[in-house]
């Protein structure tokens, strides 16, 4: 059962990919709000939701082409703005 939501999830995520759905997604995603905190509180949340009707193994295939292109604006912003992040 699990091969064949990654099988499955493997097709969708090509698809998406092709038709540059994860940038889109990935602009709206940063038009949410300005505060990176609050925007990671609304991306865990989502998660939280996601991760109660997939699997694991299949969510992250599904969800990194669309949460990666977003990922460096929202984390740099969020370092930068605590002092609570480790020095690089």
């Amino acid at each position: 059962m699990v091969l064949l939501l990654v099988g499955a999830a493997m097709s969708f995520k090509t698809v998406i990919s092709l038709s540059q759905t994860p940038q889109m997604m990935a602009d709206w995603i940063l038009t949410l709000t300005a505060d990176p905190l609050i925007l990671l509180l609304m991306i865990n949340l989502f998660l939280f939701v996601v991760g109660m009707f997939l699997d694991a193994g299949p969510a992250i295939i599904i969800l990194a082409p669309i949460l990666g292109p977003s990922s460096p604006a929202w984390a740099s912003t969020a370092c930068i703005s605590r002092s609570s992040c480790a020095s690089t």
